[in-house]
């Protein structure tokens, strides 16, 4: 059972799922997407400083609550949203919402936690700059895709040194507004139950309480800046070529979606899939390959990436491969079994992801921040209504369009 209602004023989700553990969490829609040129990495910064202490509590005194609860909590910042959330054994879920709440209407943000925060969050920069996987993503977002979408959450070394306080509040303020966030609970508690445990914890008064304008996002896609259909990445200490072709995909959980959703599954879901039989297991040439959706992901618009490794020698075989069996697809199709398969695992996935409170809620959390009125039901429905034709049909309108391959290789 689902429900949509409102707590003065601010929507909540209410799903019910028969677990002892629970799930509440604070969806805002103010992730990198709406940072202004200059502060990168803003969204994220704010996430970091939710656990540093309220107006009553210190940042320990909430970490040995919490730890005497049994909760998990934790917090990601997304190019559309911040979603900050907690989980708990069920009986303890009434106190667990009351600190959270405490913690996003009144965080303190300390000037010394904010000033050791951004050491911690230089060194998270510094891990990722280090890993050379993580650090391509970030190469190929920044350099394929429209300001908005292409900067990593985590901003730039300028950006985050440059914070200052006050930027932090302007930034929340500007952002979070009724239009703009929502609570989520999954679990076993009543819908009744959880409505008073919010009511009792929300501040009479507040600034988020303000009306104002939905945060909205631009349709741009690519970057305005001409591209080359290949982008090279050269990096010391690697020996493995790391591979994405990058293309526009439909209006994010349209038909369109749903059907290009299944061909991609076809394409590279699983060790039953095309790319995977020929370029793994009949050619040798790699250990991963694969299609997927992005977490670049709109109501408009999304990127569906291929991907893979393989030694620098096999680059163009893997590439000619590649594009051979998505040509094959727009000209001939896929065959009904293989349909069949990917068919079935795409409703098998969302299964496995929403099984838990907390699958469950991050699932659907994004959905219904952008306004969708969905259910799991309701998910697995529309792929049920993937026909064969629609998916084959998906293959020209997916691939007929331009579509880039960023490649990492050793220097």
């Amino acid at each position: 059972m689902n429900s949509i209602t409102t707590v003065h004023g601010v929507k909540l989700l209410y799903l019910y799922n028969p677990s002892d553990i629970s799930f509440f969490g604070i969806a805002t829609k103010n992730g990198t997407n709406y940072e202004p040129e200059g502060k990168e990495g803003v969204s994220h910064f704010c996430e970091h400083l939710f656990f540093k202490g309220t107006d009553k509590r210190t940042w320990k005194e909430l970490n040995y609550l919490f730890a005497q609860l049994g909760v998990y909590q934790n917090a990601y910042t997304d190019s559309n949203e911040v979603l900050y959330h907690v989980t708990c054994p069920s009986i303890n879920i009434e106190k667990t919402v009351e600190l959270l709440m405490d913690m996003f209407f009144f965080s303190s943000i300390p000037q010394e936690e904010f000033d050791k925060e951004k050491g911690v969050i230089i060194e998270e920069k510094n891990s990722i700059d280090d890993d050379p996987k993580s650090s391509f993503e970030y190469d190929v977002i920044k350099r394929f895709f429209s300001y908005d979408k292409g900067h990593h959450p985590i901003g730039t070394n300028k950006s985050i040194k440059g914070f200052q306080r006050q930027d932090v509040i302007n930034y929340l303020d500007s952002t979070i507004n009724l239009s703009n966030f929502m609570y989520i609970y999954c679990g076993n508690k009543s819908l009744a139950n959880i409505t008073d445990y919010i009511h009792k914890s929300m501040p009479c008064q507040h600034r988020y309480f303000a009306s104002g304008p939905l945060n909205s996002i631009s349709n741009e896609f690519w970057n305005p800046k001409p591209l080359n259909r290949k982008f090279i990445v050269k990096k010391n200490d690697i020996s493995q070529a790391s591979l994405n072709m990058v293309v526009r995909g439909p209006a994010y959980n349209t038909k369109d979606y749903r059907d290009a959703a299944v061909l991609c599954r076809a394409l590279g879901g699983g060790m039953y899939s095309l790319l995977f039989s020929r370029i793994r297991e009949e050619l040798g040439l790699c250990y991963n390959v694969g299609m997927s959706d992005s977490a670049i992901s709109y109501p408009d618009h999304n990127a569906i990436y291929l991907y893979g490794s393989t030694s620098p020698k096999n680059i163009d075989l893997f590439v000619e491969e590649s594009e051979k069996i998505i040509k094959d697809v727009m000209k001939n199709g896929i065959d009904y079994n293989l349909y069949n398969c990917a068919h079935t695992q795409c409703m098998a996935a969302i299964l496995r992801a929403t099984e838990t409170s907390m699958g469950k809620a991050l699932y659907l959390t994004r959905r219904h921040l952008y306004g969708e009125v969905c259910s799991v039901e309701s998910m697995i429905e529309g792929f049920k209504n993937v026909t064969f034709k629609d998916c084959n049909d998906a293959a020209e309108k997916l691939f007929n369009t331009d579509y880039k391959w960023a490649i990492l290789k050793p220097v």
